[in-house]
């Protein structure tokens, strides 16, 4: 089943992207609680950018590839 998940990533035209890093401005505990568990990720670091807890850098990998397309609709349903 892997291979055929491969050859379809290979055979497909389109971007795949396996992790992706963006500045958010949220609580720490609100953006952990968002993200532990999520069935796109795989894993995350958050870091902290002011002494506030507001402003953050977040890096998340994809537990599998996702289309380039779909990244801004994956991110909005996860940080809702």
């Amino acid at each position: 089943m892997a291979g055929d998940e491969e050859a379809n990533i290979t055979a497909s035209r389109s971007i795949q992207i396996t992790s992706i890093s963006f500045l958010i401005n949220m609580q720490r505990e609100e953006l952990e609680e968002k993200l532990r568990g999520n069935e796109y990720i795989d894993e995350f670091e958050v870091e902290d950018l002011d002494d506030k807890d507001i402003r953050k850098d977040v890096f998340i990998i994809f537990k599998n590839p996702v289309d380039s397309k779909y990244v801004n609709d994956i991110l909005r349903e996860i940080l809702q």
